[in-house]
């Protein structure tokens, strides 16, 4: 199998630690053997090539196929699932296109770097 996601840091090994690392965590939750993650895969490492620079914001995976006990403790209830945490406290899932222009706003969004009116941004995220 082609690995897909080799730029981007797999959580499922030490998640806990991973997500109390950083101020932001963005952890997209998927499995290998997914043809269906392969896309949303490949936007997601975009958007982490993007942040990459940043210190403050971690973009990583968590294998559910790997280690199913942590997406059952998240509440992971669709493969592939975006979300985006606060110092290691879920804050937001993602609901919209896999796009990675919209992901960077939502993720910016998620920081408070990007103020966007309410009628511009309908159904992308879902509350915590």
């Amino acid at each position: 199998m082609l690995i897909l996601f080799s730029l981007t840091t797999d959580f499922s090994d030490q998640f806990d630690q991973y997500i109390n690392l950083t101020h932001y965590t963005v952890v997209l939750y998927m499995e290998h053997d997914c043809s269906y993650c392969d896309n949303p895969g490949l936007i997601f490492r975009d958007v982490q090539l993007y942040f990459d620079k940043r210190d403050d914001i971690l973009l990583g995976l968590a294998s559910c196929s790997k280690n199913n006990n942590i997406c059952i403790s998240q509440n992971v209830n669709q493969i592939p699932q975006l979300i985006f945490y606060e110092d290691g406290f879920r804050k937001a899932i993602y609901l919209g296109p896999w796009n990675v222009q919209v992901l960077i706003e939502w993720v910016l969004l998620n920081t408070g770097e990007l103020i966007i009116q309410k009628s511009d941004n309908k159904n992308i995220s879902q509350q915590q």
